[in-house]
Parts: structure tokens; C-alpha cells; sequence
């Protein structure tokens, strides 16, 4: 749309600038003239909003991209024949009293593995969670940990200290051992 928009603004201005050409020196054609340099000047200042929303529409939508790559507590991603989803994302009350990991909030996560790889797969410590982009510890409750056999599947879960009152927190997920180089990143703020 927005070339649509471009090519109806040079057009208007050719044609505005084409009446305005043949200036014959008569104090009526100055006249005319006066009146097309400032038609030419309206168009202008069109063009230039026009542009202005353009750029703007340009943003958003390069925004909206960048959040489109982002996945949702439900959501599933394999890479190397291992599926990961996020089924749940909750602040918990429980605490450990042994804990040096200071905590406004716990994050617990819960997950499913399902491995579609031929060798088993460990799992436990290939989720980092980012709070407003700050990569957030662990919180030493109940984490799972261990390995899932190749055509199987587990569920677990992972917690993670939250300190303050964050705005995104996403998690990332990238199996261990992998050279692929891709990773899931979910939308895990429970708001």
C-alpha cells in the first residue's frame, strides 16, 4: 500500500509541476503561477505526512515481526527432533528457606519434552528465563532435571527468581548439546 500511495504523490506532483511550466511573463500568468507554487507547497507538505505515516506504518509492522517470532505459554517448538512447550507460567508462594537467591517472586515454569531424537535426551538445565531482558537465576525449588529416553516424553518444571515488577519476562529454550543455533523464546509473563 505504501508504494501505491508513493507513486500517486510523484504522479500529482509531475502534474503540478507540468502546470506549472510555459511561464509567458503576463500579470495573470504570475498570477497562476503564484497559485501553483503554492498547490506545489500543499502537495509537499502532503507528501511529507504521507511519508511521515509510511515510516511510522514501516515501524509497527517491523515491531509486530519482531513479536511474531515470540511464542505463548501453549505453544510448541522442536528443533533436532526434541519438542518443548511451555504449559503453564504462575507466581508461586513457596519458598526455600535455604535459598541465597533473593526473590520478590518466584516464576514457576512447567514443560513437556517430547523426544523424537534417537539418542535420550537430558534436560533440566536448558532454559534461561529474561526479565525486561536481564537473564534472571534459578530459584532453588523443586527443579526437574534428568534425561527422557528417545521416543519418549516428560514433564517438568523449573523455577526462577523475579525481582521487582517486571514488564516482559520471556523464556528461552535451546536443547543442550544443539549446533542448530535456533531457540524458542516464550512469553511467560503471568500478569
Amino acid at each position: 500500500m505504501s508504494k501505491l500511495v508513493k507513486m500517486g504523490i510523484i504522479s500529482m506532483s509531475a502534474m503540478v509541476l507540468v502546470a506549472c511550466g510555459g511561464d509567458t511573463g503576463t500579470s495573470e500568468e504570475d498570477t497562476d503561477k503564484a497559485e501553483d507554487t503554492e498547490l506545489v507547497e500543499e502537495v509537499d507538505a502532503e507528501e511529507e505526512e504521507v511519508e511521515e505515516e509510511v515510516e511510522e506504518e514501516v515501524e509497527e509492522e517491523v515491531e509486530e515481526d519482531a513479536k511474531e517470532g515470540i511464542l505463548e505459554v501453549g505453544d510448541s517448538m522442536e528443533i533436532e527432533d526434541v519438542a518443548f512447550t511451555v504449559t503453564g507460567a504462575e507466581f508461586v508462594d513457596e519458598r526455600n528457606e535455604y535459598a541465597d537467591t533473593e526473590a520478590d517472586k518466584v516464576l514457576k515454569i512447567s514443560y513437556k519434552i517430547d523426544n523424537n531424537a534417537e539418542e535420550d535426551y537430558p534436560f533440566g538445565m536448558d532454559g534461561d528465563l529474561y526479565v525486561d531482558g536481564s537473564k534472571a537465576e534459578t530459584y532453588p525449588n523443586d527443579n526437574s532435571m534428568g534425561s527422557v529416553s528417545s521416543g519418549r516424553s516428560v514433564e517438568g518444571v523449573q523455577h526462577y527468581a523475579v525481582v521487582g515488577d517486571p514488564t516482559e519476562i520471556e523464556l528461552e529454550w535451546e536443547p543442550l548439546f544443539s549446533f542448530a543455533g535456533e531457540k524458542g523464546i516464550w512469553d511467560v509473563n503471568p500478569q
